[in-house]
C-alpha cells in the first residue's frame, strides 16, 4: 500500500530548507521571523549545518535523484556560506584589534 503523498512544506526537502534558513538567518544573511532582526550565531549555524548532514548521511540511497540533488546543493552552499562569513568575522575581528581605541570615532565630545 502506497501512503499519500506529504506536502512539501512537512517534506523531507522542507525540512532541509528549514534547517538550511536556520543557518543561513544565524549566519546574518535572513532576519530572525520573530525579530526582523539579523543577527551572528555561528554555534546555530554549525548546529544546523551538521544536521543537514547528518540527515544526508543517513537518507544515502533512499533518496530520489531530486532530493538527492537538492539536499547535495544547499548541503554544499551553507557550509560554503559558513566559511566565507566565519572568514569574514574573523577578518573584522583582526581589523578592530588592530585599531587603537578612539580610532576613527570622529571628534571628541566637548
Amino acid at each position: 500500500q502506497q501512503s499519500a503523498p506529504v506536502s512539501h512544506r512537512v517534506s523531507l526537502l522542507g525540512l532541509v530548507e528549514q534547517l538550511a534558513a536556520q543557518a543561513m538567518a544565524a549566519l546574518g544573511q535572513l532576519p530572525d521571523p520573530h525579530t526582523g532582526q539579523r543577527f551572528y550565531d555561528p554555534e546555530l549555524a554549525r548546529d544546523a549545518i551538521d544536521m543537514l548532514g547528518v540527515i544526508q548521511d543517513k537518507t544515502r540511497g533512499n533518496l530520489t535523484p531530486e532530493e538527492a540533488r537538492v539536499m547535495n546543493e544547499i548541503l554544499q552552499s551553507v557550509r560554503l556560506l559558513f566559511a566565507r562569513v566565519g572568514r569574514s568575522a574573523m577578518q573584522q575581528a583582526g581589523a578592530a584589534a588592530r585599531t587603537p581605541p578612539g580610532a576613527g570615532a570622529g571628534p571628541e565630545p566637548r
